[in-house]
């Protein structure tokens, strides 16, 4: 139990130390494939608020998140808000079965190379970035409750 608490308190530390990304900071401008291999860029996301939500699939945080995510996602996309999952460094048919698997019907970008996420310098995952409908970074976590996340959301509609 010491150890546990121990190593969650590491964690917590690393992940503040590792968060340099400021809030405020300008969104970074992408073109990454979908799942479908069809292009999408960071303009079609202008004049909305956007989750950014960085993942892979092998990842067992990424695996309880991303579906906790998908509610808002369903609730709130009526309300100029949109998620992009953005896998890191993963085969397509990887991410696609996943996505499937975990029922997700926002739109899953592949960050083939991992530039966006250096771009964001995303050092552990998942990451959570929001962004608001100007494109300015609002709010980042390496891992939030989905209630606490919403009301950050709410804050930009």
């Amino acid at each position: 139990m010491k150890k546990s608490i121990i190593f969650s308190m590491f964690m917590i530390a690393a992940a503040l130390l590792f968060s340099a990304v400021p809030a405020s900071a300008k969104a970074t401008d992408f073109l990454l494939n979908d799942l479908n291999g069809k292009p999408i860029s960071s303009n079609i996301y202008k004049g909305k608020a956007v989750l950014l939500a960085f993942f892979r699939t092998e990842c067992p945080a990424c695996q309880d998140e991303m579906p906790q995510i998908e509610p808002l996602y369903k609730k709130y996309r009526s309300k100029k808000f949109d998620i992009v999952g953005i896998s890191v460094r993963e085969d397509a048919d990887v991410v696609k079965a996943f996505a499937r698997d975990k029922k997700l019907s926002f739109t899953v970008v592949l960050d083939d190379e991992g530039g966006l996420a250096s771009a964001y310098q995303v050092r552990f995952i998942p990451r959570l970035i929001l962004l608001d409908k100007s494109g300015k970074i609002k709010f980042t976590s390496y891992s939030i409750p989905a209630q606490d996340l919403e009301k950050e959301i709410k804050k930009l509609l």
